[in-house]
């Protein structure tokens, strides 16, 4: 899915759920009035997801780099995240005010509330959008049979080793591209395509000079190009497969020194 009908799913949920949690009243703000409490919990949550967007995305970054599990990331993440909006909670319901009463003895309890509304809206959001996809078959990308003329396959260095191992043992190791997916990088294989939790600039790195990225949401390995195609004033590269993947401006010296007489750009 791309990013901005992501956001657009994402942020319809958060709206949802702050209508659900208006009509639950929970937390203590059965007291409010039913209009502002339809106001007020969507409003919450919509800012709720403000502040958790970024942190979740710092979370899952980290936990990339120190390979810490996932089910004590999504706590910290949480723990992170609902400080600053139970404050703002805090603040909503003291009247706009730094009161005792919300800033005191009921703020550690609102801080929990928050925290574990906060851990149930992110494991949602881990079902809804997986960091795994469903593996999809070579033969639903249509690949174009190989001709004679069809350039050989550079053999792989060996340092695209630490990262071939990271790719599921159902997709194989032929790896044609990769393609940046919000806070994860899609890798895009003969045999089908996986999400990586990583930046695409790291997994670039560890595949060294098998290929090269050609855009900033794209890296392509040098044996998977079959052609330079010209769209209108685009710069695609057709993949073996089938697949296309568009060349930015400040990337085509690079292509051209790259493919040599494949580029024709």
């Amino acid at each position: 899915m791309r990013r901005w009908r992501r956001t657009a799913v994402e942020l319809f949920l958060m709206v949802a759920i702050g209508i659900i949690m208006a009509l639950i009243a929970p937390f203590g703000t059965a007291a409010m009035q039913p209009g502002i409490r339809l106001v007020s919990w969507p409003l919450f949550i919509l800012a709720g997801y403000v502040i958790f967007r970024p942190v979740s995305a710092l979370g899952n970054l980290a936990a990339a780099e120190t390979r810490l599990p996932r089910w004590l990331t999504i706590p910290l993440i949480a723990l992170v995240a609902s400080l600053p909006l139970a404050a703002l909670i805090a603040f909503a319901r003291g009247g706009m005010q730094f009161t005792e009463e919300w800033f005191g003895e009921r703020f550690l309890t609102l801080y929990a509330q928050v925290a574990g509304l906060g851990v149930a809206i992110h494991l949602l959001m881990l079902f809804l959008f997986p960091a795994q996809r469903q593996v999809e078959p070579a033969s639903a990308r249509e690949p174009s049979p190989k001709t004679p003329s069809e350039p050989e396959r550079e053999p792989e260095p060996a340092g695209t080793d630490a990262f071939l191992r990271r790719l599921p043992p159902a997709i194989g190791r032929d790896l044609l591209c990769l393609e940046m997916q919000d806070h994860y990088v899609e890798a895009h294989t003969s045999g089908g395509s996986a999400l990586l939790l990583m930046r695409l600039r790291d997994a670039a790195a560890e595949l060294g000079n098998a290929g090269l990225q050609v855009h900033r949401s794209w890296w392509v390995a040098h044996g998977a190009v079959e052609a330079v195609e010209q769209e209108e004033r685009r710069t695609l590269l057709r993949l073996r497969g089938g697949r296309r993947v568009p060349v930015s401006r400040g990337s085509l010296p690079q292509v051209r020194a790259a493919l040599g007489d494949r580029a024709g750009v």
